[in-house]
């Protein structure tokens, strides 16, 4: 009997080799962990054998006011650049208005401009002037001969003459503040018709059409959504048994695409994350941020791809 319990314990080996079974790197999720440490010039380098790659900016182009859509020019997959029109809500009476104050603002601008009334109320005043100063004058020669009432109403006139200087300069005042609001009212119609287009607020590209031409939209609601591709994040998971976040935080990353039929392009950025939280394992997510570039008119690097991303652990 002793001589059969050696023999099994000879084939089975130590209990504790057949165990609980150990994780595996499966059971972090999708993002793998760095799996090597290759040598550089005075460090290592950190290599993510599958990095995800993802949109750095996203955006929802949303209508800023309620109405019909009349156009909608966004194309799925289609290039834009900033400020570039994606769709059109229909604006005819917001130019209707708008036009009605700039007719307005152009006749209060006249108006304001249109010093007649002051002139005319000087030149009143000076013969006013002349007039009194005159039968002073003859009374100062030959008292009585102008009668002291016409002497009253003379400077009456006079003193009427000037308070209508003064009241022309305001009414012309009055008309310039006529103006400027006509002015704000013209800019309130300019800003209606512009808030009627929507426009994309990045250069990037549209990755969704929400709605089609005759749609009601109401403000608020995203027409289209416009994605950046000039610059993309991967993420990816390291162990901390391996890399102190120390180790990568800043580092500049390297990321390799395998293309169709072997060919593979190298595109440079940084490591821009690590994350303050660790996983069971002592495993921690990073996030690099590379500039992409296009080959053949299309971008190399796309939302949804895995690439290998190395981070050089001896670079700032």
């Amino acid at each position: 009997m002793s001589m059969l319990l050696l023999l099994l314990a000879q084939v089975t080996g130590p209990p504790s080799q057949y165990g609980a079974p150990q994780p595996s790197a499966a059971r972090y999720g999708a993002l793998p962990v760095a799996s090597s440490v290759q040598p550089a010039s005075s460090g290592g380098v950190a290599t993510i054998p599958h990095g995800l790659v993802s949109f750095q900016e996203t955006v929802p182009v949303p209508a800023l006011v309620s109405g019909p859509l009349v156009e909608v020019s966004a194309v799925d997959g289609a290039a834009v650049a900033p400020d570039e029109l994606l769709a059109q809500i229909d604006d005819s009476e917001a130019r209707a208005a708008r036009d009605a104050a700039l007719i307005e603002l152009q006749s209060a601008r006249l108006k304001a401009e249109n010093d007649i009334e002051v002139q005319y109320a000087d030149a009143a005043y000076r013969l006013a002037d002349i007039e009194h100063a005159k039968a002073v004058e003859i009374n100062s020669i030959r008292p009585d001969t102008v009668p002291a009432s016409e002497v009253r109403r003379l400077d009456l006139a006079k003193h009427r003459a000037k308070l209508y200087i003064e009241k022309a300069a305001l009414e012309q005042n009055v008309s310039k503040m006529a103006a400027e609001l006509r002015a704000t009212e013209v800019q309130a119609g300019e800003d209606a018709v512009a808030r009627r287009r929507i426009v994309s607020p990045l250069g990037g590209t549209v990755i969704a059409v929400l709605k089609q031409k005759g749609d009601w939209v109401d403000a608020g609601e995203p027409v289209a959504q416009v994605a950046r591709m000039d610059r993309l994040r991967i993420e990816g998971r390291l162990s901390g048994a391996e890399f102190d976040p120390g180790d990568v935080d800043g580092r500049p990353v390297t990321v390799t695409v395998d293309l169709a039929r072997g060919h593979t392009e190298t595109l440079t950025g940084r490591l821009v994350l690590v994350s303050s939280v660790a996983q069971a394992g002592n495993i921690y997510r990073v996030r690099a941020e590379v500039e992409n570039r296009q080959l053949k008119g299309q971008w190399i690097l796309r939302p949804g791809m895995t690439v290998t991303m190395k981070i050089d652990t001896a670079s700032r």
